[in-house]
């Protein structure tokens, strides 16, 4: 019997291993071994959609619109919807002050979430690419340009920019560090297939898909949903560096947790639809390795953390083996430590990191929960720390 703990522990250590080691050293090797070349014009222009969600967004939404209104691009290809997703604050007002530069406003009168928000703004955008943006996300003014110069290319369905949290305090450093790892795959996994997920932030896709696929409109989390249907097509979905956005990540893990937990219920409800796509050779690395390795595992990760500690416990137990001792008391320092980073002050890096892991696997654990019990809906609490711009 001892014998399947044995075996429980070897399994689960190499699964953590490989999702936190080894999957990132395989794609640095990879994506210098092969890479998917492509042809893009610096000078492709085409007529450009910008579609900003919005619920309550009043204390954003004036320097949203003012930073879009600011884009490097030609002003008769580019055009600006904001869809109002049945605010009861003065966001629509905002908004319609700006009808005179161009700015067209749509409002939905109920309250649908993001996915149904963007396919009423697709039905009335004119342009052949859409950019999708949220109310409290921001632009650097060449965004647009960097972004559409890629679907010169007709392999290329979606482009996702680069976000970076703007950080003044608490668990967004531990953002920091999340995004900055995100960039160093996306960045690798780009070159030899897709990316695993599309930031909602700055996501640029060509019209004609987005007509063609529809987001559901109970999609948790549609960026990532979106961008496995684009995949599914036989697209691919571009990361582009260059294309810089920022907001402000949370401050409080309260507000962490919460987002986390969203994004993982999404990234679970994904995963369940599409799971025909996992490991499945038919889509390229994209299915193989990509998506299993950058999602799956991670939303697997908590429960593979417990057989660990669980089966290194039990062996400890009840073999005299050194090794496994030794195993056991740094499992049992790992984890005080990790508890005590939770109300240790500091922005030091081993502060930050164990307490902003701990977040990330309590959310995991959080969302199956909510995922399982069917609680969950398709619209948000918002994480209001990230709406206070100065």
């Amino acid at each position: 019997m001892i014998q399947v703990f044995v075996g429980l522990f070897y399994v689960a250590i190499s699964f953590i291993l490989w999702t936190f080691g080894g999957y990132y050293i395989f794609m640095a090797i990879v994506s210098k071994l092969i890479k998917k070349k492509y042809l893009y014009d610096e000078k492709y222009t085409p007529l450009v959609s910008i579609i900003i969600t919005a619920y309550n967004e009043e204390r954003v939404i004036k320097q949203k619109i003012e930073n879009t209104l600011n884009l490097d691009y030609p002003k008769d290809l580019m055009e600006i919807i904001v869809v109002d997703d049945g605010s009861s604050d003065r966001t629509s007002e905002i908004v319609r002050e700006y009808t005179k530069y161009g700015i067209r406003l749509i409002r939905q009168s109920v309250r649908k979430g993001k996915p149904s928000a963007i396919n009423l703004g697709i039905k009335h955008a004119r342009g052949e690419i859409i950019i999708i943006t949220d109310a409290n996300s921001f632009f650097e003014r060449d965004v647009v340009r960097k972004l559409v110069r890629h679907f010169s290319d007709p392999t290329i369905g979606g482009v996702s920019g680069r976000y970076e949290p703007k950080v003044t305090e608490g668990i967004g450093l531990g953002d920091k560090i999340y995004w900055k790892i995100e960039k160093f795959l996306k960045e690798r996994e780009s070159n030899v297939d897709s990316i695993i997920g599309m930031n909602g932030n700055i996501a640029a896709v060509r019209k004609n898909i987005l007509e063609t696929i529809r987001l559901k409109e109970d999609s948790v989390v549609e960026d990532f949903e979106l961008t496995v249907e684009i995949r599914k097509k036989g697209y691919r979905i571009i990361y582009e560096s260059e294309a810089y956005s920022w907001k402000l990540a949370p401050k409080n893990i309260k507000e962490g947790i919460m987002q986390k937990k969203r994004r993982s219920i999404g990234t679970i409800q994904t995963l369940m639809r599409n799971r025909n796509m996992l490991f499945n050779p038919k889509y390229g690395l994209y299915g193989l390795l990509i998506l299993p390795s950058h999602k799956l595992f991670h939303m697997l990760t908590p429960f593979f953390i417990i057989c660990i500690y669980i089966s290194a416990i039990v062996i400890h137990l009840n073999i005299d083996s050194i090794f496994f001792h030794y195993i056991s008391y740094l499992l049992l320092i790992a984890l005080l430590y990790s508890l005590l980073s939770i109300v240790i002050p500091g922005k030091q890096t081993l502060v930050i990191l164990p307490k902003y892991f701990l977040m990330l696997q309590l959310s995991v654990i959080l969302a199956w929960i909510d995922y399982l019990r069917k609680r969950y809906n398709v619209t948000w609490e918002k994480a209001e720390s990230t709406r206070d711009i100065r």
